[in-house]
């Protein structure tokens, strides 16, 4: 079944790029190679709220927006490095809820 499963979870997984802007946050979709295929943006008046939280494997992300949609990401540890401005760094954390709340 690994073999069978394996391949299939694979290329069913969205990978995306975050970037987050002092107006608004980009999501760019990537493809299998890493290059970004489509993109979306939203300013931070359309965000509700945003949650954050460290988990055991993985960092969350929730995204509520005022329409009643959820957009969820997750980044595991591994996947994350520790430099300046990271998304989920608890300066940035603050900046977000801060831009979402205005």
């Amino acid at each position: 079944w690994i073999l069978l499963i394996g391949p299939l979870v694979v290329f069913t997984m969205k990978q995306y790029q975050v970037v987050v802007t002092n107006q608004r946050i980009i999501f760019g979709r990537l493809s299998l190679m890493g290059a970004v295929t489509e993109t979306d943006a939203f300013t931070f008046k359309n965000i509700q709220r945003i949650l954050m939280k460290k988990g055991l494997l993985a960092y969350q992300l929730k995204f509520v927006f005022y329409n009643g949609r959820m957009l969820r990401l997750d980044a595991n540890h591994k996947a994350a490095r520790a430099m300046k401005g990271f998304v989920l760094d608890e300066q940035m954390a603050s900046y977000l809820r801060q831009a979402v709340a205005a």
